[in-house]
C-alpha cells in the first residue's frame, strides 16, 4: 500500500524527498549618481549673445589708436578705441594763443582800470575816461571767458573721440583698423 500511496503522492508532486527549489539570486546593487559622460561630436553652429551692444564713434574723424582685438574683455567705460580730427588739434592750438592773449589783454585792461579808479579820485581824469576804461575791463573779461567756453567745447569735441566699451563683457567685433576714417555713428566694436 506504501507503493500505491507514494505513486499517488510522486503523482501529485508530494514525494517523500521533496524537491528544493532555488530562490533566484538577489539583485546586484547599483549605485546612481550623477557622472560626466564624454561623448564629443563635432559640430557646425553659430552662437549668438542675448545681448549685443555696438560702441559707435560720437565724432569724425580718423581712428587713430584702436586698443582691443576680437575676444578681448572688457568693462564698461573701457577705453575702446580713439578718433581724431587733425583740424580740432588746429583749433585748439588757436584757442589756447586766444586765451593768453584774452589774459594778457584782460591784465592789461585791470591795470588800467586800477590806474583810472585812483585818477578820478584824485579828479584828475573825466568821469568819461573813467567809464571808458572801466568798459574795456568788463569787456576783457567777456571775452577771455567767452573764448576759454570755444576752447572748452573744442576739448569736448576731442574727449568726444574716446569710443566708450557700452557694456561689461567681450568684444564680438571689430570691423575697423586704426587709420580707418570713420563717421559719428559708425561702429567701431561689437560687446556682448
Amino acid at each position: 500500500m506504501w507503493h500505491w500511496l507514494a505513486g499517488i503522492l510522486a503523482y501529485i508532486g508530494l514525494s517523500a524527498h521533496p524537491v528544493v527549489h532555488q530562490l533566484p539570486p538577489p539583485p546586484k546593487a547599483y549605485v546612481v549618481q550623477e557622472s560626466m559622460i564624454s561623448d564629443e561630436k563635432s559640430v557646425f553652429a553659430t552662437i549668438e549673445s542675448a545681448h549685443v551692444v555696438p560702441a559707435r564713434v560720437r565724432t569724425g574723424g580718423t581712428i587713430l589708436e584702436l586698443k582691443v582685438r576680437q575676444g578681448d574683455r572688457v568693462a564698461q567705460g573701457d577705453v575702446l578705441a580713439t578718433v581724431g580730427d587733425e583740424k580740432l588739434a588746429l583749433t585748439v592750438s588757436s584757442y589756447a594763443a586766444q586765451v593768453q592773449a584774452g589774459e594778457a589783454q584782460l591784465a592789461q585792461a585791470k591795470v588800467e582800470y586800477e590806474r583810472a579808479q585812483r585818477l578820478i579820485d584824485a579828479g584828475a581824469i573825466s568821469r568819461n575816461n573813467f567809464d571808458q576804461a572801466r568798459t574795456a575791463y568788463a569787456v576783457a573779461a567777456s571775452n577771455l571767458k567767452s573764448i576759454s567756453a570755444q576752447r572748452a567745447v573744442i576739448q569736448e569735441q576731442q574727449a568726444q573721440g574716446r569710443v566708450l566699451a557700452p557694456t561689461s563683457g567681450r568684444v564680438i567685433t571689430v570691423p575697423v583698423t586704426a587709420g580707418t576714417v570713420v563717421m559719428a555713428g559708425d561702429v567701431v566694436a561689437t560687446v556682448a
